[in-house]
């Protein structure tokens, strides 16, 4: 037969010799030979497809990762969490996006949403790295504790200080919580028991002046404070520690001084709405009705909403 027609002959017949470059190949080789090029040619361009969209869609995540950040911050919280639940519709079990979620719920007063945010995470998904575990159970003690549940969040903090027994962080989270409950004592001996541990720790330090001044110890309040001055360096932790130890010396000692210590604190820490209210209070004892209203709807408007709603209430509503 003519090689000129070989080419014509269906490829699944007996393979005849074709003679390429002076050699004889059987076509049908030659033809496998060219399909498994083309194949390897489509498939590296399949590839390099996938690739081009893997990372497309990794830099909009990414990109939607800073967004739903970068809104939080801004205190876009509405917007932050329609980002965050785009993200989740592509994965459902992605702990720190339901962290975040909750963050935002929580920022918008709705600690319901909050709380189903975290619960979601912790029955739903793996239990992700301690990091992130500690969070999302921390956020689900903090959002109880909005919704009047202080007993219960007190039990989840304390069952996590049991599971991570050094942190520190969490036995001052601890402390905080008693104090919230108006359990000041108990938050004080968590302190103390931190404080022989570790008598450095300016938070330790700081809170404990704090909570001191709350149980009318206030000489002890005084001795801390004093302590965290020598060495903190933070100017935000100065102006508490500093805001603390004036209020001790007004309530304890003298108030005109005391006011003057707490007047500077505002220096270091001129947001501080705890110093507003303890300006208030130095300033009924003083008999500066309307300067306390000033400083009480001062330090409301700075957040410190339950801490003067009695005092608003008392003195100022009329």
């Amino acid at each position: 037969m003519r090689s000129d027609l070989l080419s014509l002959r269906p490829l699944h017949i007996t393979e005849p010799l074709v003679s390429i470059n002076n050699k004889n190949i059987h076509l049908h080789s030659k033809a496998k030979y060219l399909i498994n090029i083309n194949t390897l040619k489509i498939s590296l361009k399949i590839h390099f497809l996938l690739l081009v969209i893997n990372l497309v869609l990794f830099n909009s995540i990414s990109a939607q990762t800073f967004e739903y950040k970068d809104l939080y911050f801004a205190k876009k919280y509405n917007q932050s969490l329609k980002v965050i639940d785009s993200l989740i519709s592509l994965n459902k079990c992605n702990p720190e996006l339901h962290l975040w979620k909750s963050y935002n719920a929580s920022k918008l007063k709705d600690y319901n949403k909050s709380l189903d945010a975290i619960n979601y995470s912790l029955d739903n998904c793996q239990k992700p790295v301690d990091s992130i575990y500690k969070e999302l159970v921390l956020e689900k003690s903090f959002s109880l504790a909005l919704m009047g549940d202080f007993n219960e969040a007190i039990l989840i903090c304390k069952n996590l200080t049991l599971e991570y027994p050094t942190d520190a962080d969490l036995k001052i989270t601890l402390s905080y919580l008693n104090s919230e409950n108006s359990n000041i004592p108990k938050a004080i001996e968590i302190l103390v028991e931190l404080y022989e541990v570790d008598s450095l720790n300016v938070t330790v330090l700081n809170n404990l002046a704090f909570y001191y001044v709350e149980n009318n110890e206030y000489n002890r309040s005084i001795y801390f404070a004093n302590k965290g001055l020598r060495i903190v360096e933070n100017p935000t932790r100065k102006g508490t520690l500093l805001n603390s130890k004036g209020y001790a010396i007004a309530l304890g000692q003298d108030p005109k001084l005391g006011l003057e210590i707490i007047n500077n604190s505002l220096e270091f820490y001129p947001d501080n709405p705890y110093a507003f209210f303890n300006i208030g209070v130095v300033n009924l004892h003083l008999e500066k009705l309307e300067k306390a209203c000033e400083n009480f709807n001062k330090a409301k408007e700075l957040g410190a909403i339950n801490r003067t709603k009695q005092a608003i209430e008392l003195y100022c509503e009329y």
